[in-house]
């Protein structure tokens, strides 16, 4: 066996062996993204799906939204809240007067 034939093969080794290290690589990727699938989809079980003949199905609870209840001042900065001004939510900078609860 000459030289070159030796290197060729050796070549074609190391060849076979990434290829073979890849497709290893490969699938474990693929295991690991079928379990994250998994626990992504396996809360959508304990909760159960009503037929409500269209009406909405969110209700707003009057009692807790009342209790939760609170009016608050806020400074609307346009640096830190360069989102807020992006959507034009607030007219400019300065203090605004907010109602939040929780529905």
């Amino acid at each position: 066996m000459s030289a070159l034939e030796i290197g060729e093969n050796s070549a074609s080794t190391q060849m076979e062996t990434h290829m073979k290290t890849r497709l290893l690589i490969m699938f474990a990727i693929s295991m690991v993204f079928s379990q994250v699938q998994a626990q992504r989809t396996s809360v959508s079980g304990d909760f159960p799906i009503y037929d409500n003949g269209g009406k909405p199905d969110l209700t707003v609870d009057a009692k807790r939204q009342a209790n939760s209840m609170s009016i608050v001042d806020r400074y609307f900065d346009p640096v830190r809240d360069q989102c807020v001004f992006n959507e034009n939510a607030v007219g400019g900078a300065g203090y605004r007067r907010l109602l939040r609860s929780i529905l």
